[in-house]
């Protein structure tokens, strides 16, 4: 790493061309992992890559930007964005990029992530609609992909009937639209596996648009079709993407406010309608209005589970197809003086059928015989000096209340220190709440989190944090109240410019599961010319009750670098990896399509390579491929469970993408 700031200036372009992966820091990329780990199952980023996308088109002004705009930024800590508008406050307008070198805690590496993202504006007339369309980008993304092994869903069985409608490739169109505030999308997809035409008549079986449009006098922002929304700290509503515990993020409360378009292909976790926000002065108003017709389980024509992955292969799963209409209406209140941020929240929902979940104990507490529901919240965020304090109460149509509070203190401009408290009785029900928990819902959970991020020197940052947690009613895995505590210290060390060492320790219990399990990662970063070289070696150990300890560990190395005069970036992966039981299993990030998150699971015993290629000439197109393979060696004679099984122990999965940009 250059230690100018000439040099940053002249590395700008060369950012320009990374992912979005790159783009999001280390710090994002272990937030997913961990949230892998837990939960199994691939987080929806899309959306939130298209933001980001988003910002570094249009850019934040240094001189106008908020803290809250800033802390978009995932790489960018709260303190972060604190201090970009102190400087501003305390020396005047931004002049040049080069004061970004003279903000507290700003590394080469910060700047370097920041600076495609920001600009310095003149002051100047408001330009015209004419004006905003010759500034305009239009982008286009075709992708497609499928595995090479042939599942059993798509094998005929003794009648001759395949259980899968369609063919095995998986495939979307996008078409994103940017302009100085104006934003529009639309979208197509069909998952591997749903049939083509036959029943949607267009090719696609999901279909999506989206207009976002912002900055008029007093109409603040404008969104009409597919939107996401986030309010206060989600214990009324957060559809958004919220990400909880690592021991890189210090602030539970970081998430964004308000309300965003939707250009995501996943099929759940959107409003469809219209939303706006009115200004004027300090307060702003929003309001919004939803008609979506979404997919669930019905039991005697009653709504027994709602069915969020999108996924229409096979008969049963086309039954249970856009089967109910929800209807959702709400409003947000919110002032902000300074330091000092209060808002109010209403959301109401209805639905076409009557709720009736199974009768499970862990179920019991569910939204039952009923086809309508509400709930209501106030939030607040106050700095005072060092400290900045947050929080949000809610209460639902049947009286219950849910409450979150915590405090951001920076004593030391190297130090950090966050504590969040939440309080969520199993009886408080919020269909479409988000927010910081160990669970997947806003209900069941009461629990202290405590988190600490230090550099102690200028090569050397330590962070950790603590969470310990009780469910004072039954869950899925346990008949009876539970409690757990996981733990998490990390230290990374910048050994010299163009190589860093992370090393983590992990520690989990689970009571309702009788489970602990440790783990210990080691993670060396090397940059040599164009190519970076990432290594890794991770082990942990699970223990359960009255059974001997499992254990897992793999090493896995990734190359990426560029090949300039072919106009190539590319990356490979290997690693090897051997996971005893289902809890040792492991999730290692590995690059993929732009827009594109992948963390595969390690588990039982093998080979894991990948291979990926991207040609870019100039801004205007680029082609990308990847392809990747798990090779099992513990004896395994199928991949897979169910309509999905594979047979063999090799599974192969190709990927193609076509982007191009039109400016």
């Amino acid at each position: 790493m250059k230690k100018t700031v000439l040099t940053i200036l002249l590395l700008t372009h060369t950012l320009l061309l990374l992912s979005q992966e790159e783009l999001l820091s280390e710090q994002f990329i272990e937030a997913i992992e961990s949230f892998q780990e837990e939960d199994g199952e691939q987080l929806d980023v899309e959306n939130l890559f298209d933001i980001i996308n988003e910002l570094k088109i249009s850019k934040l002004d240094l001189n106008t930007s908020t803290e809250e705009e800033f802390e978009q930024l995932p790489f960018l800590s709260a303190m972060d964005a604190r201090n970009l508008v102190r400087h501003r406050e305390a020396y005047g307008a931004y002049q040049t990029l080069y004061e970004l070198k003279h903000i507290p805690d700003f590394t080469q590496e910060k700047i370097n992530q920041l600076l495609p993202f920001v600009i310095i504006r003149e002051q100047e007339r408001r330009l015209t609609f004419k004006e905003r369309m010759e500034k305009s980008q239009s982008q286009i993304h075709l992708s497609t992909n499928r595995y090479l092994q042939t599942k059993k869903g798509y094998v005929p069985d003794s009648a001759g009937v395949k259980r899968y409608a369609g063919s095995p490739f998986q495939y979307y169109g996008k078409y994103l639209f940017t302009a100085e505030r104006i934003k529009a999308s639309l979208i197509g997809e069909k998952d591997a596996g749903e049939a083509e035409w036959s029943h949607t008549g267009h090719g696609f079986d999901f279909v999506s648009a989206s207009l976002d449009v912002e900055g008029t006098k007093w109409m603040k922002q404008f969104c009409m079709g597919d939107y996401k929304v986030n309010f206060g700290q989600g214990l009324v509503v957060g559809t958004g993407s919220i990400l909880g515990k690592n021991a890189s993020v210090t602030n539970a409360y970081k998430n964004t406010q308000g309300i965003k378009r939707y250009a995501s292909t996943g099929e759940s976790g959107f409003f469809r309608g219209a939303a706006t926000t009115l200004g004027w002065g300090k307060v702003r108003l929003t309001l919004l209005g939803s008609c979506l017709k979404a997919d669930a389980t019905l039991k005697e024509e009653k709504i027994s589970s709602f069915k969020t992955d999108g996924m229409h292969r096979t008969a049963l799963e086309l039954e249970k197809k856009r089967n109910y209409t929800e209807k959702v209406w709400g409003t947000n209140l919110s002032f902000k003086h300074k330091s000092l941020s209060l808002g109010a929240t209403l959301l109401h929902y209805h639905y076409s059928r009557i709720l009736q979940p199974a009768a499970k104990t862990y179920l019991h507490f569910r939204l039952s015989e009923t086809q309508s529901h509400w709930n209501a919240g106030f939030n607040y965020k106050a700095r005072l000096r060092h400290i900045t304090f947050y929080g949000e109460s809610a209460v639902d149509a049947n009286g219950h209340f849910a409450t979150l509070n915590g405090a951001a203190i920076y004593p030391l401009s190297r130090l950090e220190i966050s504590l969040a408290q939440r309080y969520y009785p199993p009886d408080y029900q919020a269909n479409y709440g988000k927010g910081f928990a160990e669970g997947s819902r806003i209900e069941n959970e009461q629990g202290i989190y405590l988190s600490t991020r230090f550099v102690p020197a200028k090569r050397l940052t330590l962070s950790a944090y603590v969470d310990s947690y009780r469910f004072p009613w039954a869950l899925y895995a346990s008949p009876t109240p539970s409690s757990g505590q996981e733990m998490c210290a990390q230290a990374n060390v910048k050994m010299t410019r163009r190589s860093d060492l992370t090393l983590k320790y992990k520690y989990k219990e689970k009571s309702e599961e009788e489970t602990r399990k440790r783990t210990l990662r080691g993670t060396l970063n090397t940059q040599i010319r164009r190519w970076r070289i990432q290594t890794i070696a991770e082990g942990n150990r699970s223990d359960k009750e009255g059974q001997s300890p499992t254990y897992g560990w793999i090493v896995s190395q990734t190359h990426t670098g560029e090949i300039r005069p072919l106009h190539l970036s590319t990356a490979f992966r290997y690693a090897y990896f051997q996971a005893e039981d289902y809890n040792n299993r492991i999730y290692i990030y590995e690059k993929d399509l732009p827009y594109t998150l992948s963390f595969p699971m390690h588990y039982g015993k093998g080979h894991r390579l990948s291979v990926s290629l991207s040609w870019k000439k100039r801004e205007q197109l680029q082609l990308i491929a990847k392809a990747g393979w798990f090779i099992y060696t513990d004896g395994r004679t199928s991949i897979g469970t169910g309509q999905e099984m594979m047979e063999g122990n090799i599974s192969t999965q190709v990927k193609f993408m076509i982007k191009a940009v039109i400016p």
